[in-house]
């Protein structure tokens, strides 16, 4: 884990270790002095990780590489490097029992989507997916913290 995930988990614990809300609010969501999201760009968020959750579930780990960021697909090079990754320290995100998206925002200067995410073994999750915009105006996953919340299990 670098320094910079290190101290962004750490802000962003406190704002987003609150259980999930009964009703999502639709309104864009702007740290001070970011663009906020919007609509049509959390919309484009959200298809883009529930592909990446449902190829998962699939078991179709090509599909799930692609929507990676090309940074992502550098670092771990291969599909066997990605699943074993993902299977390793993600695996609330790759086999959840429960997945809800919460707000879009921008944090630390980044597009981000949030989730609320139960993993196979009960215990329950904020995942916080980073997003980049590809050239061609798609968006892909850059990356994705996730930040237990203590005693919640299912």
């Amino acid at each position: 884990m670098t320094v910079r995930t290190i101290l962004l988990t750490l802000c962003l614990t406190g704002a987003l270790l609150a259980p999930p809300a009964a009703a999502q609010s639709n309104a864009p969501v702007q740290t001070p002095g970011s663009p906020a999201i919007d609509r049509t760009q959390a919309a484009a968020f959200q298809s883009v990780i529930g592909a990446q959750v449902e190829a998962f579930r699939r078991d179709d780990w090509e599909a799930a590489f692609s929507y990676a960021a090309p940074s992502i697909q550098k670092i771990f090079g291969t599909v066997s490097g990605f699943r074993s990754m993902v299977l390793s320290g993600y695996r609330a995100v790759a086999q959840p029992s429960v997945f809800e998206f919460q707000d879009a925002a921008v944090l630390g200067g980044r597009p981000a989507q949030v989730a609320y995410v139960v993993g196979p073994n009960g215990k329950a999750y904020r995942a916080v997916y980073f997003m980049q915009q590809q050239p061609d105006g798609s968006w892909k996953i850059s990356g994705v913290t996730l930040l237990p919340l203590e005693g919640t299990t299912t």
